[in-house]
């Protein structure tokens, strides 16, 4: 008798107790749903941690980022005083050295070398500039030094309106700039910056603040989807420093210093019949600098540039519209610094800046194209010490001299 196989395979299948039946066909997918499952639950899981503790980390990333301890306490401090300067110098650290540097001399104390520390970063006088006004016009004026370390162009324009708000318009603003305050990878978001931060405290705390009487739930959305955007921006130049570092180790054939560096000129101007206290570049303050700035400056972005020279021009128009007198100031760097720049942003930065002077009729003093400064006026690639400083403000009033209208400000 003929016996079909497939009958028989199937009754046998059927006869089996159900744990040693063959598993069905489907059940690849099955292991799949189940893994897709879990990983579904995982990511959740990854998100309400990261939600809960991205607020903390992203407080760590942004000290990281810019370290400039209490330094920018000088700004509430002197938004909430009566004090009324006849100037105000407004910029990052570049436009603060030469005053520390110089009044440092000028007033015979101990040489700021460890430029940086608290004390001196929240420096806000300018005793020398106001010595030689005084030499060269013969008026007494006083001059608030508003300049801040790791100013940004947005933190500028905060800072103008803030003089408005406050009704703190001076004679004279001038206003420092240089790459780095448009081209910084470390502070890619306007709205984070520290100066931003400090001057929402300082709104909140005197009730300056606008409130909203009513919610609505789209507005809402998106500051939601915002927040995580600059989220997602501030990680994202925390890994680009940190690429950075790894790449480089904060060493570079740039950092190569000559041995045979001359000792400055003693500068009668500032010392007197005293030794002039001025802070040379070293082979370890180079370095540093190139490092950091390695960070600030790469990799290039035109659409950061132009974000925060877009800054500058609202700076320059408020002023503007404000009649606030304003003087641009192209800030000197060195050769050392300008070659760790890209070549397309620093035209970018040079022409725009001249763009928005020129625009809204305001004074743009070009000290950055001058011959006059050596290596050792700066105490390291960017920061003018007191011999350098004493050529800047003597280049400045210079300038200045040639506009008309910003010297009758000045001396009216």
């Amino acid at each position: 008798m003929t016996v079909d196989l497939k009958s028989r395979n199937q009754t046998e299948q059927k006869a089996r107790p159900r744990s040693e039946q063959t598993p069905p066909k489907s059940l690849p997918m099955t292991i799949i749903s189940s893994v897709f499952i879990q990983l579904v639950l995982l990511l959740s899981i990854c998100v309400a941690f990261g939600a809960y503790t991205l607020p903390n980390m992203l407080k760590d990333i942004r000290a990281e980022l810019i370290d400039v301890g209490e330094s920018y306490k000088k700004v509430p401090t002197f938004l909430a005083s009566t004090s009324n300067p006849d100037i105000v110098l407004m910029g990052s650290s570049l436009m603060l050295a030469p005053a520390l540097h110089c009044d440092s001399a000028f007033v015979r104390k101990e040489s700021s070398a460890q430029f940086g520390q608290e004390e001196r970063a929240s420096y806000s006088k300018g005793l020398y500039l106001e010595k030689l006004i005084k030499d060269k016009y013969g008026k007494s004026l006083e001059v608030f030094n508003f300049a801040l370390p790791g100013c940004m162009m947005s933190d500028a324009f905060q800072m103008m309106k803030e003089l408005k708000a406050c009704d703190k318009t001076p004679k004279l603003v001038i206003l420092g700039v240089a790459p780095r305050d448009c081209m910084n990878n470390q502070q890619a978001v306007p709205e984070e910056t520290v100066l931003s931060l400090e001057l929402k405290r300082f709104h909140d705390q005197h009730g300056k603040r606008e409130t909203v009487s009513t919610v609505n739930p789209l507005d809402t959305l998106k500051q939601q989807v915002e927040v995580g955007r600059k989220d997602i921006v501030l990680i994202k130049q925390l890994i680009n420093t940190q690429i950075a570092c790894i790449r480089d180790g904060g060493q570079n054939d740039l950092t190569t210093v000559s041995t045979k560096v001359k000792q400055p000129k003693e500068d009668k101007a500032l010392q007197g019949n005293t030794t002039s206290l001025i802070a040379t570049p070293t082979e370890q303050s180079l370095a540093r600098s190139v490092s950091v700035y390695k960070k600030h400056y790469n990799p290039p972005s035109a659409k950061m540039a132009n974000m925060y020279l877009d800054y500058l021009e609202r700076t320059v128009e408020f002023a503007a519209n404000n009649k606030i007198p304003l003087v641009l100031v192209s800030m000197p760097i060195t050769e050392l610094n300008k070659s760790l720049l890209s070549k397309d942003i620093y035209k970018l930065y040079q022409q725009r800046s001249k763009d928005a002077a020129a625009k809204y009729n305001v004074p743009y003093v070009d000290i950055d194209k001058s011959t006059i400064y050596e290596p050792n006026d700066y105490r390291d690639t960017v920061h003018l010490n007191a011999a350098g400083g004493d050529k800047f403000y003597n280049e400045l009033l210079t300038g200045i001299d040639h506009f008309a209208e910003a010297k009758a400000s000045l001396l009216k």
